[in-house]
């Protein structure tokens, strides 16, 4: 793969400007060198299964460990040798670590939460070294919060106790201010520092280190980045990279066989790519597939052959340098969110090109690197032959729907259950409005009884009801009123054929003077029975319940005469 830093227009750029398209357009045609790309990645397993979401992975250097930090606030450091879990770091209860760091000499785990960062030995037995509280606002005096950190890539001195050295530094963002710790004497409280202030930009969200180590790239909520020089600690320039908040920054590693570049991503669904010398956007790609989050993260690989993009699906890019010394990105494979049902959080890569992933509902799972080109998903899926039209041939019948349990009802009799509904040709409609008892009273004295025992289907019954309604209107014109007046505001009401005239009428409100027999289905009823209503019947004869009718009774002058001689 062909290095160099990125070519510059050639000699008479504005000419060749004028004569043909533009020199643009020969840096489009470059021949791109894909380098030795034949791999793809596989899932492998379910490393764990977490109550909280996984917010934020880091391998070591050298890869023999992975870190992970969740919602409930405590580190699991995972030895990768046999993917078991190596140790468990206290931090901040019911807090999310907003960043996991390693120092380049690996001896230093740096967790850092809202209020206080903790450093951590990397090696076991992860003792606790230091914690260090957020830093006070000189202009508010309130309390800023720590939201991002980043050690510097520069060599640390090898020193037994790690107690000298000049480039051992810890760079952190506070919602206001800027901290540069110098940890080669110790992470004591008399560690040099040196603070900046921040301007109104918002809330710093990722920070990142430059492959050289000299400057520092910081992503805001408002989407700009801003660089600072990390031997003055000076703001050198802000770049309006992207048009919502900036979730992810990664920065190209040492040991890549080109120049520094760094990738920022955010909640635009964009991927940027920029050269560190110059600061200027070499590519722009737009993620397609990713919901109202856009891209979470970014991370290149330890050789920096491979970019890794984290959002609905989890996207590796080849970067391909071309023959003029640009960089692209191309992708390469797409892998399913197979570990994590509600979505992706995080990833990591090892320098095995393993791959970390972290899931909103708590799963952890691992991705592994194979020989050869992924697969293509035709090929793997054969087309499905075509299939004929399902035509629906017979006639439509309409469902029976099933209805709940029925309600029982209480009657001196026992326990009742309501009558099952029946197919409509069972059943007919009747207008029912009570009649005052008073009228009633008097047709009956008059009409001498009304008598009428045929069932309410037949033809007999509808001649008898005739005769019933032309007997109350000869004999009582009040009577007559009322029954047209139920027929102008009718209560429809349903009944089972097998039931006589006389329930009609009783619910008219008019006392019949016979008695219906009891039918087929009223015998099936008496003879059902169960516990409950035999206990009812036994309270019934006992006298413990009664019943309670509601019928309407006309007061007179001579109720309130016999009340009064009482």
């Amino acid at each position: 793969m062909p290095s160099g830093r990125a070519a510059a227009p050639p000699e008479g750029a504005a000419q060749s400007k004028t004569e043909d398209d533009s020199w643009k357009d020969v840096y489009a045609q470059d021949e791109i060198d894909e380098g030795d790309h034949e791999w793809h990645w596989r899932y492998n397993r379910r490393l764990s299964c977490f109550s909280h979401a996984v917010c934020s992975l880091a391998f070591s250097q050298d890869g023999q460990y992975l870190v992970s930090g969740t919602g409930s606030g405590d580190v699991k450091v995972w030895d990768t040798g046999c993917w078991a879990e190596a140790g468990k770091l206290k931090g901040c209860r019911r807090e999310e670590p907003r960043v996991l760091v390693t120092s380049p000499a690996q001896r230093w785990l740096v967790a850092a939460y809202s209020k206080v960062l903790h450093i951590f030995h990397c090696r076991p037995p992860w003792k606790l070294e230091q914690s260090l509280p957020a830093m006070l606002d000189p202009c508010t005096g309130e309390l800023s919060e720590w939201a991002c950190c980043a050690f510097s890539p520069m060599a640390e001195v090898d020193h037994p106790a790690g107690n000298a050295g000049q480039d051992n530094h810890l760079a952190v963002f506070s919602n206001s201010v800027l901290c540069v710790v110098d940890y080669s004497g110790g992470w004591g409280e008399d560690a040099p520092r040196r603070t900046r202030s921040l301007m109104q930009s918002g809330r710093p969200t990722m920070l990142v280190y430059t492959a050289c180590g000299s400057f520092m790239i910081c992503g805001f909520e408002s989407g700009m980045l801003q660089i600072w020089n990390t031997a003055s600690l000076t703001h050198v320039k802000t770049l309006s990279a992207h048009t919502e908040c900036v979730n992810g920054l990664a920065s190209s590693p040492k040991d890549a066989l080109y120049p520094p570049r760094f990738v920022s991503c955010g909640v635009d669904q964009t991927l940027r790519v920029w050269h560190s010398q110059g600061w200027i956007l070499e590519q722009h790609v737009h993620e397609t597939r990713c919901d109202r989050n856009g891209l979470r993260k970014c991370v290149f690989s330890a050789d920096g052959n491979w970019l890794l993009s984290v959002a609905n699906q989890l996207c590796v890019w080849r970067v391909n340098i071309s023959q003029r010394g640009r960089l692209i990105l191309t992708l390469h494979q797409r892998l399913a969110a197979v570990c994590g049902a509600e979505g992706l959080r995080t990833a990591a890569f090892s320098n095995q090109d393993a791959i970390a992933v972290g899931s909103r509902d708590g799963v952890l799972g691992l991705w592994i690197k194979y020989p050869g080109m992924p697969p293509d998903p035709a090929e793997e899926s054969p087309p499905s032959s075509p299939q004929k039209a399902n035509i629906r041939t017979e006639t439509w019948v309409a469902d029976r729907f099933s209805f709940a349990r029925p309600m029982q009802k209480v009657t001196t009799g026992g326990i009742r259950p309501q009558q099952q509904r029946l197919a409509g040709s069972d059943w007919m409609r009747t207008a029912r409005r009570p009649m005052p008892l008073s009228a009633a009273r008097s047709v009956l004295s008059s009409s001498g009884g009304l008598v009428c025992n045929s069932p309410l289907g037949s033809s007999s019954s509808s001649s008898a009801a005739a005769s019933a309604a032309a007997t109350v209107a000869s004999a009582n014109p009040i009577a007559a009123r009322a029954i047209v007046r139920t027929a102008t505001m009718p209560d429809l009401t349903r009944y089972r054929q097998n039931r006589n005239a006389d329930t009609v009428l009783s619910n008219l409100g008019m006392e019949t003077t016979t008695r219906h027999t009891v039918s087929a289905a009223d015998a099936d009823y008496a003879e059902m029975d169960s516990p409950v209503r035999k206990s009812i019947q036994h309270a019934c004869r006992r006298g413990l319940v009664q019943r309670i009718t509601l019928d309407a009774k006309v007061i007179t002058d001579q109720h309130f005469d016999q009340e009064a001689a009482s």
